[in-house]
């Protein structure tokens, strides 16, 4: 819907409103479109937030949303005091000492290779993508397998070699996945 289709639509919701509700609907309407992109979002945040406190009120009693305000409030609390001290102290100070050490001795992105890049995945992963990535003969892309175990590299090399044979000849494969049953 365009906006001067909106515009026409709101229009005719205003004709068959009394006289001064459409007076002040007009005027209202206006005054929206005269705001600033950021009054108009503070505005529809203020209605969400209404909205949202309105849904917790229906499903909650005050005495609930007042005990739950309360906690917020004191976590709230809780953290900035907490915040300031670890500002003081640091954060370092707060893990084991094993763990503070390793963080000392080592920089953050060296820890995180060393939990999440296991050297078995990485060398296939090299073996694998390097002939998508570098132009390179057939011949030597067989040559980037050798770093493999013989187990491996004959599964990988007879696993790769009848996927691109299926990809390659697709008008089989179609035919084979699409036939009437």
């Amino acid at each position: 819907m365009t906006q001067s289709q909106s515009k026409m639509l709101w229009i005719k919701r205003i004709r068959a409103l009394p006289t001064r509700a459409k007076q002040t609907i007009q005027d209202y309407v206006v005054k929206v479109e005269k705001m600033q992109p950021d009054q108009k979002k503070k505005i529809v945040r203020g209605v969400i937030a209404f909205a949202l406190l309105n849904l917790a009120y229906s499903i909650f009693s005050i005495y609930t949303l007042l005990s739950f305000a309360l906690i917020v409030a004191g976590v709230f609390v809780y953290l900035q005091i907490n915040i300031k001290e670890i500002r003081k102290k640091g954060l370092i100070t707060y893990l084991p000492a094993k763990h503070q050490k390793t963080l000392l001795q080592r920089s953050l992105f060296d820890v995180l290779c060393d939990m999440w890049f296991i050297p078995k995945v990485s060398t296939y992963a090299k073996a694998i993508a390097t002939p998508f990535f570098i132009k390179i003969e057939p011949t030597e892309a067989i040559h980037q397998f050798k770093d493999l175990a013989p187990e491996a590299r004959k599964a990988v090399l007879t696993k790769v070699d009848s996927l691109f044979k299926i990809l390659i000849n697709s008008e089989r494969v179609l035919s084979i996945y699409c036939q009437a049953p």
